[in-house]
């Protein structure tokens, strides 16, 4: 669907220091932050096609079945519990209207500590194609490794790991056969009757106890019935 925003200018918010600020923050923000090239305090929007800067206080989105689109602020990942006050996002869908009937979705949350990982069973009776779409930032290692999506961050992750060769945090989904798939942020997984998926962090075999954030995770089957 596609959908019309417009932010309050009046809204504020701050990031722990007394003075307010709004859309056009100019603080800068280190790697701990979920965006660490854009200021600390501005508002962010999260889609399928990435994190960005809400610039004018306004915008369009396009958001796809089984997808999800966030605002949120820009601060470091483990300080948010200092931050006051907020920002108002109005926002209009332009073709509900128009829509199909909503075919089979699944919402899962995927903590990275979660070394046995969260599973999900298509109980259909026949095979079906599944669009994953992932949100939300988590590291590895809190205070050590940097955070991010489900993509990782360019560092092969060790030969304990679902897939050694693969990006560290990296989203994985594993397959009752023990093949391991990359999900990132999106991806395309096509189950079998009764099939099961786990997904979960790529990390090193018992080393899920220093991890911090999670991923929520939407399932939307391509071909079920409505």
């Amino acid at each position: 669907m596609s959908v019309v925003y417009t932010v309050d200018p009046m809204s504020r918010w701050n990031f722990g220091v007394r003075e307010s600020v709004g859309l056009n923050s100019t603080v800068s923000c280190n790697n701990s932050c979920a965006a660490p090239s854009i200021p600390k305090g501005a508002l962010l929007v999260q889609s399928a096609s990435g994190t960005e800067k809400v610039k004018s206080g306004q915008g369009t989105l396009e958001i796809y079945p089984g997808e999800a689109a966030y605002f949120f602020m820009n601060d470091e990942m483990t300080r948010y519990n200092d931050n006051h006050g907020g920002m108002t996002v109005l926002w209009r869908c332009l073709d509900c209207l128009d829509a199909t009937p909503s075919r089979s979705l699944a919402k899962l949350i995927v903590p990275a500590r979660e070394e046995m990982g969260v599973t999900f069973v298509h109980r259909g009776l026949k095979a079906a194609k599944y669009q994953l779409t992932a949100y939300g930032r988590w590291t590895n290692s809190v205070g050590k490794y940097p955070w991010s999506d489900g993509r990782g961050y360019q560092n092969a992750c060790g030969k304990s790991c679902p897939m050694p060769q693969a990006n560290n945090q990296l989203l994985v989904a594993q397959k009752q056969d023990g093949s391991s798939t990359s999900v990132g942020i999106r991806q395309k997984i096509e189950l079998d009757a009764g099939e099961s998926l786990t997904l979960k962090s790529n990390d090193d075999a018992g080393g899920y106890g220093d991890n911090g954030g999670e991923l929520v995770v939407y399932l939307q089957c391509l071909d079920c019935e409505p």
